[in-house]
């Protein structure tokens, strides 16, 4: 199978996921309901909401800056911004994740540190992100009404929050056991013959060498600190969101909403996660007694407030900085 036939299967098994969960999500929408809720929103408390949003996304910018300085000690927080925003915008747009790729090989000559070292601090980005979510997503679960709440799903999101917590813990505590076990699968016999070996044995090194900042409680400890702060943030925007439509609900409803349809993201959807944020977000505030059509329409005004800006902001900073040359790199960096 070529790449050209698996890049196409994988966008349609992308497609059909967010077809089928938006068919789930809206299939029974009320839209004279959902016109009439959304004719009383409060552009006020909406407009917190992306205050609020805005300010977590500093926080993550700043997370991202804290790991790749150790590797360039000039580097400026400000210089983190605009690849930051840019990959979540691609990832917003293109399919296939696109944005990862260019955030990791698009900007080296900005950033000035190696892109195995970037592809690091995304994984530990990633890792910490899941973390909160999980824990997040238990909190809001547990007090969720319990009768509406599967025991099996309740035991499934424990034992994923569980091997969240193995994984950091194993990233904090034996990489170099890591890093031994990866040299020596490299240096299998079989492998040693490829002429790729030797480029893969580099990355390696270098990846890792990224990852073994975690080994600094210290700084491991900033990191967590500021992921949570980001997403207790992220959290307030859901939060405001409910309370400019008039949700009634309390804030632990926001807080399942922002864990739950975070998380749907690491389903295949189409660019923007569409139907798998949208279906699980609803399904959190249904959760706490709203209403298919209200549910609808917040879920809705969340996902536009999620997805507008940054992309906007993001697609600006490509244009305004040539963009065009990092989506090149990127995409030899990817091919390469």
């Amino acid at each position: 199978m070529g790449n050209a036939t698996k890049r196409t299967a994988k966008i349609a098994i992308q497609v059909l996921f967010a077809g089928v969960f938006l068919y789930l999500a809206f299939r029974h929408l009320g839209w004279e309901r959902a016109r009439a809720v959304l004719g009383t929103t409060h552009l006020s408390t909406l407009t917190l909401g992306l205050f609020l949003l805005a300010a977590g996304f500093a926080i993550r910018i700043m997370r991202w800056w804290e790991v790749l300085r150790l590797f360039n000690d000039d580097l400026r927080g400000t210089e983190c911004a605009g690849p930051f925003l840019a990959s979540l915008a691609v990832n917003n747009v293109i399919p296939l994740r696109a944005g990862d790729a260019l955030r990791t090989f698009g900007f080296q000559e900005r950033l000035d540190v190696k892109p195995t070292r970037v592809l690091g601090s995304m994984v530990i980005e990633r890792l910490l992100d899941l973390l909160v979510l999980l824990v997040f997503l238990i909190a809001g679960l547990w007090m969720a009404p319990t009768a509406q709440v599967p025991r099996s799903l309740l035991l499934t999101i424990w034992g994923g929050g569980g091997l969240a917590a193995t994984a950091l813990l194993a990233l904090v505590l034996v990489p170099m056991q890591l890093k031994r076990l990866t040299d020596w699968i490299l240096e299998l016999s079989f492998l040693c013959g490829y002429s790729w070996t030797g480029a893969v044995k580099r990355w390696s090194s270098e990846f890792w060498e990224s990852i073994l900042v975690l080994q600094r409680p210290v700084l491991t400890l900033r990191l967590l600190a500021l992921s949570v702060g980001a997403w207790a943030l992220e959290g307030g925007a859901f939060w405001a969101t409910a309370i400019s439509i008039n949700l009634g609900v309390s804030w632990e409803a926001a807080l399942l909403a922002l864990a739950s349809g975070t998380l749907a993201t690491l389903l295949p959807s189409t660019p923007g996660y569409a139907g798998t944020f949208d279906y699980f977000t609803m399904l959190a505030m249904k959760l706490h007694g709203v209403t298919q059509s209200t549910a609808a329409v917040y879920t809705l005004l969340i996902h536009l407030l999620l997805w507008a800006p940054v992309t906007a902001v993001g697609f600006s900073y490509l244009l305004v900085t040539q963009g065009r040359e990092a989506v090149n790199q990127a995409r030899a960096g990817a091919t390469q």
